[in-house]
């Protein structure tokens, strides 16, 4: 379990929405200038599971029999662009991010300045009649007040026979609110330390940053994602988890090392065995809209 899991689980009912959307704007222009170097935001773990999402995302339209660089991609929670980059990278053109934070957007276009930015949260932002053919959201609405606001905004935003695909860490899995959680933790602890003293020269290079995050932070189980679905019946629903070994190496790994390269491939290969249980601590869930009313 990483520290992010553990500190965690706040709660998001009952707070007051402009109280979390200041305190989350102030938190993430803290984080933007060094936001891509943080261990802790953008390790070689958090960089892999970003591309997998994105590939996983490019795969399902396709299999549909979408060509990505025909469709209008948004991304919800844009950061630093770390989704529409590789989006970028594969063709596609028409991308929009939507990002509470300036300085995360100031970031953003550094990194994909063919996209458009909105400056705003989903939960104030109108886009009118602007529809998306893929909505995706990457760590975000786990951080959100109400969790049902994006779903909400997915149902009025979503184009016909449009998808949103969300990551989000798996709080239904083996390595964060369960028995096996400590178990994991323990069995994979010596092989942790011993890869931070190999790599603790690189590792002190990166920026150390403080563990923070608003007061309505909260991880999701699959059922709470499918319960803050208003209209869950419109959508054809595909889903999937990975991670069980790998995630208690997240800060200790780097992508520089060929050894700690090959230390995430075989950890990855033993996890995919569990993975089918759902046990792993990240989960991607895609909806197509397959009813417009």
């Amino acid at each position: 379990m990483t520290k992010r899991a553990e500190t965690g689980s706040a709660g998001g009912a009952g707070h007051d929405l402009d109280a979390v959307l200041a305190e989350e704007r102030e938190l993430m222009n803290f984080y933007a200038p060094q936001y891509r170097a943080s261990q802790f935001f953008n390790s070689y773990y958090y960089q892999q599971e970003r591309l997998h999402f994105v590939d996983w995302v490019l795969a399902t339209v396709r299999a549909a029999g979408r060509d990505p660089k025909t469709l209008a991609f948004l991304d919800v929670g844009s950061g630093t662009g770390e989704i529409l980059e590789p989006l970028a990278g594969a063709g596609c053109a028409n991308l929009t991010g939507i990002d509470i934070a300036e300085k995360m957007i100031a970031e953003s276009k550094r990194h994909v300045p063919g996209a458009r930015f909105v400056h705003d949260s989903i939960e104030r932002h109108d886009f009118g009649e602007q529809r998306f053919d893929v909505i995706t959201s990457c760590l975000t609405v786990h951080h959100m007040c109400d969790p049902a606001a994006f779903f909400r905004f997915a149902d009025r935003h979503l184009a016909p026979g449009g998808w949103f695909f969300l990551m989000e860490y798996n709080r239904g899995g083996w390595g964060i609110d369960s028995p096996l959680a400590k178990l994991i933790q323990w069995v994979m602890t010596p092989l942790r330390r011993a890869i931070k003293i190999k790599n603790r020269e690189a590792l002190s290079r990166a920026p150390a940053l403080p563990a923070r995050f608003n007061h309505a932070h909260d991880l999701l189980r699959f059922g709470d994602i499918l319960g803050a679905m208003p209209d869950r019946d419109a959508y054809e629903i595909v889903r999937y988890t990975r991670g069980v070994f790998v995630p208690p190496l997240t800060n200790a790994l780097v992508a520089e090392s060929r050894a700690d390269r090959a230390v995430y491939r075989v950890l990855r290969a033993v996890d995919r065995l569990a993975e089918p249980l759902q046990a792993g601590y990240m989960q991607g869930v895609g909806a197509r809209l397959i009813r417009s009313d």
